[in-house]
């Protein structure tokens, strides 16, 4: 099943992974969880409130930070490409990552598997076949 997210998932090759997966064996045990893509929107996310915090003029009042957020600008996350945020574009990213679940566990889509449709190698023949047993 293809679907898409907010995040890329895990399998993929990008910097901000190892300080991700770094954080994540720092924190206490009793309130670690496993690596996730919830888990990895929440890190980027404080992120980006840290770079805004950062850039706070006094106390991070909420005027303050929607300020400082708004004046953030192109940044970039560690995900390959940079973000957005000013005073006319409160959305800093308008991507999602196309992703694959295969026996539980969702993994970089890559186009090449659609044309890996013979023997039900493929996602277009997993596609298929959910469609004729509809």
């Amino acid at each position: 099943m293809v679907v898409t997210e907010v995040v890329p998932t895990l399998d993929r090759d990008l910097p901000v992974f190892k300080k991700f997966l770094a954080a994540m064996h720092e924190l206490p045990e009793d309130v670690r969880v496993a690596p996730c893509l919830g888990a990895l929107e929440g890190y980027l996310a404080g992120k980006m409130a840290g770079l805004a915090l950062q850039r706070c003029q006094g106390p991070p009042v909420p005027t303050a930070f929607a300020e400082a957020l708004a004046g953030l600008g192109e940044f970039d996350l560690g995900l390959g490409s940079s973000f957005t945020l000013n005073a006319h574009d409160h959305q800093a990213s308008h991507l999602v990552w196309p992703s694959v679940i295969r026996g539980g566990r969702i993994t970089a889509f890559e186009w090449k598997d659609l044309s890996q449709s013979e023997g039900g190698n493929g996602i277009a023949h997993e596609v298929e076949d959910r469609t004729d047993h509809r």
